[in-house]
């Protein structure tokens, strides 16, 4: 993992670029990742919420408080199956910030290697960064038990 970090009196830059070899197929592996993400994201804001998701360019996916309420999580901005998906993701439950997440699949020895770059800004908590920085490797072995390959 690559961090390159910079830090000012009111703001915060976080860059991570991270690798994952998934063993299984791209088009399995990008399907669990983006198509079937509300299936298994296990983060949520409030008990007994869900996260909805709708695939497809400028999509959105949220968090369904129900009644209409929630909160936006990210929009699609690219979307090329089974290789290439991006979203801006917003944050305004824990500061002002909003971030890019760039998804790129390969088709490599054993499986298919996910290269994730997340750019994130503004005003980022040290709990937060921490959170993105190391919850990776859970968020990898949720999706391998996604796909029943065990971590």
């Amino acid at each position: 993992m690559k961090v390159i970090g910079n830090t000012t009196d009111t703001a915060r830059q976080l860059h991570i670029e991270l690798e994952e070899t998934i063993e299984a197929p791209i088009e399995r592996v990008f399907t669990a990742m983006i198509d079937e993400f509300s299936d298994w994201f296990p983060h949520r804001f409030i008990t007994g919420s869900s996260v909805r998701s709708e695939v497809r360019l400028g999509g959105p996916t949220w968090e369904d408080w129900g009644d209409g309420q929630g909160i936006l999580q990210s929009l699609l901005t690219a979307y090329r199956k089974p290789d290439l998906a991006a979203m801006v993701a917003f944050g305004g439950l824990f500061g002002n910030w909003w971030g890019q997440f760039t998804y790129r699949f390969e088709t490599a020895d054993g499986g298919t290697l996910v290269k994730l770059s997340i750019y994130l800004m503004g005003d980022l908590t040290d709990d937060l960064a921490d959170m993105y920085l190391n919850g990776w490797p859970g968020l990898f072995a949720t999706v391998r038990e996604h796909l029943s390959i065990g971590a």
